[in-house]
Formats: structure tokens, C-alpha cells, sequence
């Protein structure tokens, strides 16, 4: 069974602290890739370059009952987490 590679930007963060989601979803938001304005990282970004992280699909669990609950979820929909 040959499969096809699809890309996965599916992130599940286990956390039971909201802090620490919304730090996730600060780190990994893309309008964060596009406010990078100092001359340290346009030095090592292209000029066409806009944003250097991709969009992600952040999805959030509070407890580990969650979590698998969400992975179950996501390989019956054949969209599992990366």
C-alpha cells in the first residue's frame, strides 16, 4: 500500500495551564513570522521572503484523557497530529 505524503502542520499541546497554550499560539502564530522587522533577521531572509513559519493547526487538550481523546478523533478522520 503506497501512501501520499500530505503535509501535517497538526500540533496538539497538553497543558492543564492556559498560560502555556497561549504561549504555543503566540510562538507558532504566522503574523508573528511577519512582524520580524530587526536588521539581524532581515539579514537572513530573502527579500521576497514574507513569513518563515508555516500555518499551523494548534488544537489543545488540558489533561491527557483530552489528548487521546483528540488523537483518536484525528486518525478515525484520517487527519492525524504531526
Amino acid at each position: 500500500m503506497k501512501s501520499e505524503h500530505h503535509e501535517n502542520n497538526r500540533v496538539l499541546i497538553v497543558d492543564d495551564q492556559p498560560e502555556i497554550h497561549d504561549d504555543f499560539k503566540e510562538m507558532l502564530s504566522p503574523r508573528l513570522a511577519q512582524a520580524v522587522e530587526d536588521n539581524l533577521a532581515a539579514a537572513f531572509m530573502r527579500e521576497e521572503e514574507e513569513a518563515w513559519l508555516p500555518e499551523f493547526e494548534l488544537l489543545h487538550a488540558s489533561n491527557g484523557e483530552q489528548a487521546y481523546e483528540i488523537i483518536q478523533t484525528g486518525k478515525k478522520s484520517n487527519r492525524p497530529i504531526a
